[in-house]
């Protein structure tokens, strides 16, 4: 990658695939941002670029990739950034930060599900979340239908129940037979003969 494409980049400013922070002193923002990012259709985040698209490039050390590299890995599922440096003025440099659209989303940064509104970066809703999990459910390549390596008692079982009666109350559901957490989840399609499947996990894990 080229210093052009570097400036061609903060020329285009800020958008929904695109954000600038002027260090990676802001890595937890950014790592934010990136979670929405991966939620939508991907996109990039420039290291050593001001908000106003004027390039002004960093100091980068083994220390500062390290920090950077820990503040990428509380993603859930687990995400694989690429990240690229490049040369903008003698000791300074640019690191690109970019993923793709996620392949199992929604991800979560820090256990928090995260949206990219144009340039902005914000909280996803717990029925935007439900929706884009529900429409992640039916691709072909579906790693909530996988098991995940948990037991019936990893799971949190007040908030089954409280997920039950919500969709009680809202008429998606019927009151079922038992009450038992592992049948309200076999009624959900989120058990598998007795293996919790990685969308219960997801879902209700404690």
């Amino acid at each position: 990658m080229a210093t052009d494409q570097i400036a061609r980049w903060a020329s285009e400013g800020e958008s929904d695939h695109q954000e600038f922070k002027e260090s990676t002193g802001q890595r937890t923002a950014a790592a934010r941002t990136l979670c929405g990012m991966v939620n939508l259709h991907g996109g990039r985040v420039l290291f050593g670029v001001r908000p106003d698209g004027h390039i002004v490039g960093q100091q980068v050390t083994d220390e500062t990739l390290e920090k950077l590299h820990a503040a990428l890995a509380p993603f859930d599922p687990e995400i694989m950034p690429t990240m690229e440096r490049v040369t903008v003025a003698e000791g300074r440099e640019v690191i690109v930060v970019a993923v793709p659209q996620g392949r199992y989303r929604p991800y979560r940064y820090k256990g928090v599900a995260y949206k990219r509104i144009g340039a902005v970066t914000a909280v996803m809703s717990r029925e935007e979340y439900e929706r884009l999990f529900l429409e992640q459910m039916h691709t072909s390549d579906r790693w909530e239908i996988e098991p995940a390596a948990l037991a019936p008692d990893d799971l949190d079982h007040a908030e089954i129940a409280r997920a039950l009666d919500d969709a009680v109350r809202r008429g998606r559901v019927s009151e079922p037979l038992s009450r038992d957490p592992l049948d309200l989840l076999r009624g959900l399609g989120l058990v598998k003969g007795e293996r919790i499947l990685n969308a219960g996990a997801v879902l209700f894990a404690r």
